[in-house]
């Protein structure tokens, strides 16, 4: 069972938003992840392809059908979205992410990012693209840039998760971290064509999100789903590509804290320069 996604965000200056959380325990059915394992595996070994998170030939399960509303394992319990393998006793946390950029193609384009993460509504991130000098906002690097926050957000390895699965309806960002990224690194970031990769700054620092997960023992897939399925983090990315004022101009990473106040949760969202 799940809420609308909905929150209250109270400004505390340009850099700090703060979330109050209600924490249901009666909302998570499956309970808490009570017998995980805290032991990092051996580094991931990476092939074409591995990076693509697939059900094989079943293609009609959606996301909510297997990852479902659990407590985490962090030492400040939280609602995610989690499939438990009690086999293995590993468990998956499932992010939506999404890009959106009105007029794109225009000289009007705006761009955002949005991000989703908890199953109760109170873990919706959105932020506009920042404008980097010399290259234009697009789609695209809106799917790539919220792919990035999502590994800010969190030490998800730390709350008690063997693998994070990325959902997103962009097939350009899961076939490119999932193929052609590892032809491009192998190329100096090069195409066949002998051109530079497009929106190759944002590929990298998606890369480097994803090789240290994976150095770490975490595996890192990417869920190519339909676009009517990712409508939370749909919503988040339109709101922040209707941000128009005070847009960066560097990429800033975005981290939250839970911190255990009295029986509530509190929630802090700050940017930070990244580098």
């Amino acid at each position: 069972m799940t809420t609308p996604i909905e929150y209250k965000e109270f400004s505390m200056g340009p850099e700090v938003a703060l979330l109050k959380i209600e924490v249901s325990p009666h909302l998570y059915t499956d309970g808490p992840i009570r017998s995980i394992k805290s032991t990092i595996g051996p580094p991931i070994q990476v092939a074409p392809r591995s990076r693509r998170f697939t059900l094989g030939e079943d293609t009609n399960v959606k996301p909510l059908d297997i990852f479902k509303p659990m407590i985490n394992a962090c030492s400040v319990p939280a609602p995610r979205w989690i499939y438990f393998d009690p086999s293995t006793h590993k468990a998956s946390i499932l992010i939506f992410v999404d890009g959106a950029a009105p007029n794109n193609g225009t000289s009007s384009v705006t761009a955002g990012c949005g991000v989703v993460f908890r199953p109760d509504g109170k873990g919706c991130i959105s932020f506009p693209l920042e404008r980097t000098k010399g290259i234009n906002p697009t789609n695209n690097r809106a799917e790539i840039r919220a792919a990035h926050a999502a590994f800010g957000l969190r030490y998800w390895s730390g709350e008690g998760f063997q693998r994070v699965v990325i959902a997103t309806d962009s097939e350009y960002l899961v076939r490119g971290i999932s193929e052609y990224v590892l032809i491009w690194k192998e190329n100096g970031w090069m195409t066949v064509e002998g051109k530079p990769v497009k929106n190759q700054d944002l590929w990298k620092l998606l890369l480097e999100d994803v090789e240290s997960y994976e150095k770490r023992g975490v595996q890192v897939q990417f869920w190519l789903i339909p676009r009517e399925l990712n409508h939370f983090a749909d919503v988040e990315a339109k709101k922040g590509a209707k941000q128009t004022e005070n847009i960066p101009t560097e990429i800033k990473k975005i981290v939250f804290f839970d911190i255990s106040l009295k029986g509530r949760n509190i929630m802090h969202a700050r940017d930070f320069e990244t580098g």
